[in-house]
């Protein structure tokens, strides 16, 4: 186990999520004295609201935004584990710890940011809108087949 370096983009990416993590624990700190008995806990595919919990449930979604970005991140302290589609060499190990960490890092943003903003709507009692789901999967998948596509590419 050890610990890569991060650039000065990957610093900022990691930042900026923690600050979103932070953001929603606050969120959730001033809002839940205020939060009625039963919050909505469920979406449908076309982000309409279709399950009714208790408003502790919305403590769920927060440890499950934190609980996600910490296995992501312990991720990215065994680069051994990692099952990469090339042959690591110490030629390409500088640039396929780089694409790992940059798509580990893209995916935590975007996991936390849409836990953050799933959180706000269970909070407002609002739809998420149908673009939701496919804005998750499309962005997380995403970045993942790209940076796959990336690393496939390295000679």
């Amino acid at each position: 186990m050890f610990r890569l370096p991060y650039n000065k983009f990957q610093k900022a990416v990691e930042i900026i999520t923690l600050v979103l993590i932070l953001c929603q624990i606050v969120y959730c700190a001033v809002f839940y004295p205020q939060l009625p008995s039963k919050i909505p806990t469920h979406f449908n595919f076309a982000g309409e609201i279709d399950g009714w919990g208790g408003k502790s449930s919305i403590l769920v979604l927060l440890a499950a935004t934190i609980g996600l970005y910490i296995m992501l991140t312990v991720t990215l302290f065994f680069p051994r584990l990692w099952n990469v589609p090339v042959k690591i060499t110490d030629q390409n190990r500088g640039v396929v710890f780089k694409y790992v960490i940059n798509m580990v890092l893209w995916d935590k943003l975007l996991i936390v940011g849409c836990f953050f903003y799933m959180t706000y709507c269970s909070v407002s009692s609002v739809a998420m809108g149908w673009w939701f789901t496919p804005f998750l999967l499309i962005s997380v998948l995403g970045v993942t087949f790209y940076y796959t596509i990336k690393l496939f590419l390295i000679r």
